[in-house]
């Protein structure tokens, strides 16, 4: 298990780059190292949310199975979602991948409701790994002053192995990945992040008024007590399977019918929706542990500004450095 650590880096934490616990280990392995024998994982399971036959499979070599630590075993995972599944090659010649799965969902939904759907199915049968949930190919890069750059597999997996939410998204200089969760209840997404072929009728046919409405009304959940909650931008993460199992027994097993309300909701069309866009801003809140009282008066006493609810990263904060 882990215990929490004395963490003298605030800001590393801010910005989403630093582990708050150590390993508690109660085994020694062959090698003179302490491993904890529940939790201790050299496996990495990779999810990939697919949809874009001919775009070519490159990137997996050398974005992630290069960047997997060395000794660690990989299951390749595949959500395909628009009937490519016959491109998929075998990835099974390279020497770490352990099993390529390939689940077909139709196009019943987008990358959010895939990574849902994987999280149910997982949930059957869990098993210690570090989960990197991964877009098929690199996020664009965003226009957005107040996000910075990418993280790659490496380091995302550091992050994940150590018990924190690995996001593929970095923030942008002087700011942090927390937001105030006021502000972020509040954000609408409007057509402005409307792909111009999607169907405006069906973008938001429950008619919710900003994120704290979806949460409530589609899964009757709430972002844990903190003022400030964490937010990945990007659609690509890593994650330890325990986060996984902790939220599913978290509230007397709450958090297993969100995520089951989550899946249903977001099946209901392949185009862009805005519930997709509400959920890409809750994953980090899913699986992160909140802040100590201590580290969230040290992160208010901090805060030089906080983006306003107009903006698509509304309640992020600008940190003082």
């Amino acid at each position: 298990r882990w215990e929490p650590v004395q963490q003298s880096n605030t800001t590393a934490l801010f910005r989403g780059d630093a582990s708050r616990y150590r390993t508690k280990c109660n085994s020694i392995d062959e090698e003179g190292v302490s491993r904890s024998a529940s939790i201790y994982t050299e496996r990495v399971e990779v999810v990939i949310s697919y949809c874009r036959p001919g775009t070519g499979f490159d990137w997996i070599y050398y974005d992630i199975l290069l960047q997997v630590p060395k000794g660690w075993n990989v299951v390749l995972t595949f959500i395909s979602r628009c009937s490519g599944e016959k491109s998929i090659p075998d990835f099974r010649e390279y020497a770490n991948i352990d099993k390529v799965n390939v689940i077909t969902i139709g196009n019943s939904g987008g990358q959010e409701y895939s990574y849902a759907k994987f999280i149910n199915e997982f949930m059957k049968n869990p098993s210690p790994a570090v989960i990197l949930f991964a877009k098929e190919r690199k996020p664009i890069d965003f226009n957005w002053n107040n996000l910075g750059g990418y993280r790659n597999t490496s380091e995302m997996i550091d992050i994940a192995s150590n018990y924190e939410f690995g996001c593929g998204i970095k923030p942008g200089p002087k700011h942090s990945w927390y937001h105030d969760k006021q502000t972020l209840h509040g954000v609408f997404l409007k057509e402005w992040k409307q792909p111009a072929k999607a169907a405006k009728s069906i973008f938001n046919t429950e008619k919710y008024e900003h994120l704290q409405d979806f949460h409530h009304r589609a899964l009757n959940y709430s972002f844990p007590p903190p003022k400030y909650t964490p937010v990945c931008y990007g659609g690509s993460f890593a994650i330890h399977s325990q986060k996984i199992v902790n939220f599913f027994r978290s509230d007397g097993s709450k958090g297993k019918g969100v995520m089951e309300r989550l899946e249903h909701t977001l099946s209901r069309s392949g185009q862009a929706i805005i519930e997709e866009l509400f959920v890409e801003r809750s994953w980090a809140g899913f699986f992160s542990e909140p802040l100590s009282a201590v580290q969230e008066s040290k992160l208010a006493s901090d805060i030089k500004e906080i983006v306003p609810s107009s903006k698509p990263t509304a309640g992020q904060i600008k940190i003082m450095l």
